[in-house]
């Protein structure tokens, strides 16, 4: 082989050059996803830890405000403080119920002063003469006032709830309880939500949950989440964390409340990602340098043994040598032999031209009846070799084509094979036309197979306007026909079907076994007695007359208008179905759709499986209802189309473009909302986020959560629980109106 000449070098290394610049692509893809979906997780985790922090403070709160409330009309404590006060400083009987309490209650504050703010009883620490428990608030405690407050003291930040003790009417102490925000309060919160939890405000975090050192937080991220009260959320890679810092409001303080979770695990997922790319890499990159030198190989050779053809064509047409470029490659010595080879074609078609003119001297009809018979043995003698031969010629053309860059010097003469082949099969195209030579292929064919296979192109070519529904019949027959022949008489069937529906309608398509114990002559078509493979295609169009009906299958007859049918279309599908050995029954009537039913041999090969899934499923039926349903979705035009669809139901509709509209229209509508349909994912506020807010608020509420992206939609429904139901888009007026429906019957139960 010449290197220099051979197609081998620029193949494989284009091949190379395509395969690693795709390996490239894919590693930037895939840790582009992977840092996304990364990044959505902790997130959503950083936002629970926080709602569940909230929850635990407010919890905190709500217990400080009870216990105030119960220990204020605590008898013991009263008559305790009666007796210090009567006796001029005797505290052993305020001392021993307020040990006796202190034991009950589980607080961290638990202290009782005069009402002037001087220490008479403090759990769990020294107390000295004179000590004083003043905060802000005081004031309005020791005047009467039930206060709660979040306030800094010598052991720092605490919520104190300050409730006036009284002896008869009159204020004679306050009591505080609380709970401070320390260490051990941030532990426990750390350990109920597994991350560390850490609490600022402008002067810096004040405690954490972290045995470490503060872990380098950003002093103008608190700054931002208190100045804003905004949440920032950020994903510190190198660190393998993500931290959230949001601002939170504890009684009359905000506080910088920062959650931090642990990405350690991303690590090793990282790594074994990496290694496990760089082996697949690896190995397609040796797999395409062998697939390269393989394809090469192969190509050559059938180049080789065309080139050897195309000279056996020449010399037989013309009996001469085609001598061959040994300078050039495959490619030049190809086109060589391809333009000869054309060559010879046109002037051997040119000689039997010249022979047919000769032979219409002798006579109108002996001219006619010679020149039929040529050109039928033209067509017989030499275009189905030559079919064979340029059909190889040019594919491989194409082929080289495709792999060969924009600006390889290759390109000129593999186009000029390419013109040069198109030529000559345009020439054997139309001696095969005029002879009506037409070989049909005939193999088994499994009509559900067939059906199904065309399921996409069928709802593209009749329009979104048209509902297509099938109903294959299980065990079918095998019949032998051409494939392509039967996928060409549904096509044109379904195109037909169109056009008779202008304003849509529905196209139905069934499939089943018929066995026939004697000839049925049913609808004036007579079906010998047999086994049969039934095909049944019927539409709601505009139907035909029976003059129509009379004149369907003649060639060129057409009801359309001018320039918009040939008339052949029904003539080539009774043409193939009688070639196959079968029958076509018609059923018309005007204002009543069109059925046409195609009866195909069956032959004596084993039944088929039970049928695959339906193209489309029948369109699922809903009673409607009275009910109120939220729609929350962004795109518009998907919003109005549910809207309308749901409304012609009967329901009564709220409408919303986002989470912060929805939850302003749920606070203005005074009555219930039975159903809460939204989109998952949603610029701002996601519909997981929104169902919690609205359902804390109507816990009655039903959700409904549609999306478009299933791993990230099915992995947030994964963590919806029973709480929702999840419906996959694309999604139609019916089958949503039937889902609406099942949620609302099947979960009020």
């Amino acid at each position: 082989m010449r290197w220099k000449n051979s197609l081998a070098v620029p193949i494989v290394a284009l091949l190379l050059v395509v395969a690693f610049s795709m390996l490239l692509v894919g590693y930037y893809i895939n840790e582009r996803v992977f840092y996304s979906a990364l990044e959505e997780r902790e997130r959503d985790k950083v936002n629970s830890i926080q709602f569940a922090t909230r929850s635990i403070i407010d919890a905190e709160i709500r217990k400080l405000s009870t216990l105030s409330k119960v220990l204020k009309v605590n008898q013991q404590l009263s008559a305790g403080l009666a007796d210090y006060h009567r006796t001029g400083g005797e505290i052993r009987r305020l001392k021993s119920a307020m040990d006796d309490l202190f034991w009950q209650i589980d607080t961290q504050i638990f202290v009782v002063t005069d009402v002037d703010g001087v220490v008479l009883y403090r759990a769990n620490e020294p107390l000295r003469r004179g000590d004083k428990h003043v905060f802000w608030g005081f004031d309005e405690a020791a005047s009467g006032t039930d206060l709660i407050a979040a306030s800094e003291g010598p052991k720092g930040w605490a919520v104190r709830a300050m409730v006036p003790l009284r002896v008869g009417n009159r204020v004679a102490g306050v009591l505080f309880l609380g709970v401070r925000l320390d260490e051990v309060f941030a532990k426990k919160i750390s350990r109920e939500t597994d991350a560390r939890i850490s609490f600022a405000n402008l002067g810096g975090v004040l405690t954490g949950s972290s045995d470490r050192n503060t872990p380098g937080y950003d002093p103008e991220l608190i700054r931002l989440s208190l100045v804003e009260k905004t949440p920032t959320f950020r994903m510190d890679l190198g660190g393998f964390r993500a931290i959230q810092y949001s601002p939170l409001k504890v009684v009359d303080e905000t506080f910088c409340l920062i959650v931090e979770t642990d990405l350690g695990i991303v690590r090793g997922m990282m790594h074994r990602n990496r290694v496990a790319l760089a082996r697949t890499g690896a190995l397609i990159l040796v797999c395409v340098l062998l697939l390269g030198i393989a394809a090469t190989v192969l190509l050559v050779r059938p180049l080789k043994r065309l080139q050897r053809e195309a000279q056996g064509v020449v010399r037989e047409f013309t009996n001469e040598e085609l001598p061959l470029d040994a300078g050039g490659n495959e490619i030049r010595t190809l086109s060589t032999a391809t333009h000869r080879m054309v060559e010879a074609l046109r002037i051997h078609i040119s000689a039997r031209e010249k022979a047919e003119n000769e032979l219409l001297e002798s006579g109108e009809q002996l001219r006619q009846s010679q020149k039929m018979e040529a050109v039928g043995r033209l067509a017989g003698g030499i275009a189905h070799d030559f079919n064979n031969l340029l059909t190889v010629i040019n594919g491989y053309s194409e082929v080289l084509l495709r792999r060969l860059r924009d600006d390889d010097p290759g390109r000129r003469e593999i186009g000029e094979i390419q013109k040069a082949g198109d030529r000559a099969a345009a020439l054997t195209r139309q001696l095969l036309a005029f002879s009506r030579k037409q070989v049909m292929k005939m193999e088994t064919v499994r009509m559900n197979e067939t059906i199904s296979s065309l399921g996409t192109m069928l709802r593209r070519l009749i329009g979104e306007d048209i509902d297509l529904s099938t109903h294959l019949g299980a065990g079918l027959w095998p019949v032998t026909a051409d494939p392509h022949q039967v996928e060409q008489v549904v096509l044109n069937l379904a195109v037909n079907a169109r056009d008779a529906m202008q304003s849509g309608g529905r196209l139905a398509l069934s499939t089943s076994n018929v066995s026939l114990d004697a000839p049925d002559t049913g609808d004036g078509v007579t079906i010998p007695a047999g086994r049969y493979v039934r095909l049944e295609i019927a539409d709601t169009g505009c139907g035909m007359d029976a003059e129509t009906r009379s004149r369907i299958f003649e060639p060129f007859y057409t009801t359309k208008e001018k320039g918009k049918g040939t008339g052949l279309g029904l003539a080539m599908v009774h043409g193939i179905v009688l070639q196959t050995g079968g029958h076509i029954r018609l059923r018309s009537a005007p204002g009543r759709g069109t059925t046409f039913e195609l009866f195909f041999p069956a032959d004596g090969a084993a039944a088929e499986p039970a049928p695959p899934a339906a193209i489309t499923p029948e369109r699922p039926s809903a009673s409607g209802g009275r009910e109120t349903v939220l729609v929350v979705e962004d795109e518009a035009s998907v919003r109005e189309l549910v809207v309308e669809g749901l409304k012609l139901d009967g329901y009564t509709i709220i409408a919303a473009g986002d989470g912060s509209e929805a939850i302003a229209a749920s606070g203005q509508h005074e009555g219930p909302i039975d159903l809460l349909l939204t989109d998952l994912v949603m610029p701002g506020m996601n519909g997981m986020e929104l169902m919690r807010r609205l359902t804390s608020a109507r816990p009655a509420m039903k959700v409904i959560c549609m999306s478009g992206h299933s791993e990230e939609a099915i992995g947030r429904f994964q963590d919806m629980g029973d709480r929702a139901t999840f419906l996959q888009k694309p999604v139609t007026p019916s089958v949503l109106s039937w889902k609406v429906r099942e949620v609302l019957d099947t979960r009020s139960g």
